[in-house]
């Protein structure tokens, strides 16, 4: 079983409200950009914990189990722009955009009603540590892939032209744009979290189950 907890933070000023740019159209610089993109990513540090109950990880997964691997994903951008003149005003251009995505407090449980160092204990921490490699090989790849597509998506975001005339501030200019950043990173991060959860229901299928139910004398549910 696993668990996926996902909290998207954006670092620098984001628009407070969406109602504030409902009824505002943003101008577009019609000009390429190329920001220097830093990726920056943690696998934190894998905890094992015997110690919930049954109940307990019922409560923490919603399911009756005998195991769970449960991970946190954690992501934030933040940006720098500089002003290009441009159309009788000034272009929002980005600079650098520093992105991190990490995996914070990745744990394993295994339920203490299961007898420390038997069949059944030893199978279920199998299956738990089975699950959490997959954890860390699809974030794996999905380092590996990413930071050029982040780059794409970046430069496909045209600058926003501030005027004189401009119903809309500077400062709203960057929280939109910033807001956009974030909206890309949030969607990459959700690609993670579904192609994790393919994968590890491969694991959870009912080959895996009966292929395990047989290891051990006495049957118990894994999933």
């Amino acid at each position: 079983m696993r668990k996926f907890l996902f909290i998207i933070a954006a670092i620098l000023l984001i628009v407070n409200s969406s109602e504030s740019f409902a009824n505002t159209t943003f101008e577009r610089c019609n000009i390429s950009v190329n920001p220097k993109i830093i990726f920056k990513s943690s696998y934190g540090k894998l905890k094992y914990d015997y110690t919930k109950s049954n109940k307990e990880l019922q409560k923490m997964s919603g399911k009756k189990i005998w195991g769970l691997a449960s991970v946190k994903y954690k992501s934030s951008s933040k940006s720098t722009y500089s002003l290009r003149e441009r159309n009788g005003g000034e272009c929002l251009v980005p600079k650098e955009i520093e992105i991190y995505i990490g995996m914070t407090t990745p744990t394993i449980y295994v339920s203490n009603d299961l007898e420390s160092g038997s069949c059944n204990f030893n199978l279920v921490l199998r299956h738990e540590e089975t699950h959490m490699q997959i954890n860390v090989r699809t974030f794996e790849h999905f380092l590996r892939v990413v930071p050029p597509n982040l780059k794409k998506a970046y430069k496909d975001i045209k600058p926003i032209l501030v005027k004189k005339s401009s119903k809309y501030t500077m400062q709203e200019a960057v929280d939109q744009q910033t807001q956009e950043y974030n909206y890309i990173v949030q969607n990459f991060t959700q690609q993670l979290q579904d192609e994790t959860d393919i994968e590890h229901e491969k694991l959870d299928g009912d080959k895996g189950r009966e292929i395990e139910n047989k290891v051990c004398k006495k049957r118990i549910k894994l999933h």
